[in-house]
């Protein structure tokens, strides 16, 4: 299939503002992709960029740059016993408010189990995580389970769930134990063109539809 893909999309959040969102992903593979050729249940992608424009500050920023990100949801069976892992680093704004408009270099990697029940992929994983702050050179660490289930067999609707329950190792306030980047989303995949996904991270709740196109 195509690798190379650009995406377009509105966002909305809970204070009712719009984002647009323009991404570009130079190659390679993700849950929606044809697995042909591919391992099942993968993801890897390399050099993905993304650019939000704010209509109320009338300006573009680039939100996130990753160097790699890759995902790999192998079910375990009674006959045969698999891991599943992923690792990602990229450079992104900072969605947990350590500081105000900081750029985070992000280290992250995951392990555990997923399980394969009438066609519904069930995973859970041991996440981990160190953020450094490129500004003040400050380094946060996050540790906790990564939660989700993936779905593809509803009339072309793919959907994918994903949650992560982190336990801030740095931070010495109260609310240590962050609720981050809790997430579902459907594609479309008869022409893997169309999504929608709901987020919520940090209180807030961001609505997201948007177009995907290959070449």
């Amino acid at each position: 299939h195509n690798t190379s893909r650009f995406s377009f999309s509105i966002s909305k959040t809970k204070l009712k503002e719009f984002n647009y969102k323009f991404e570009y992903r130079p190659s390679l593979h993700d849950f929606t992709d044809e697995p042909n050729g591919y391992l099942e249940n993968s993801k890897l992608e390399m050099g993905r960029v993304s650019v939000i424009y704010n209509s109320k500050l009338n300006e573009f920023k680039i939100n996130q740059f990753v160097f790699v990100n890759t995902l790999l949801l192998s079910p375990s069976t009674k006959f045969e016993n698999k891991l599943s892992w992923g690792g990602i680093i990229d450079i992104r704004k900072d969605n947990y408010k350590i500081c105000d408009n900081c750029n985070l270099l992000r280290f992250g990697g995951s392990l555990g189990k997923t399980i394969k029940l009438n066609n519904i992929n069930y995973f859970m994983l041991l996440y981990t995580e160190s953020n450094l702050l490129l500004n003040e050179f400050k380094l946060n660490q996050k540790i906790g389970p990564q939660l989700g289930l993936t779905v593809d067999f509803i009339n072309n609707i793919y959907i994918i769930s994903n949650s992560y329950i982190l336990y801030d190792l740095n931070n010495k306030k109260y609310d240590r134990i962050l609720l981050s980047n809790n997430s579902i989303s459907f594609n479309y995949k008869k022409n893997h063109s169309t999504f929608f996904s709901l987020k919520y991270l940090k209180s807030s709740l961001k609505t997201d539809v948007g177009y995907n196109y290959y070449f």
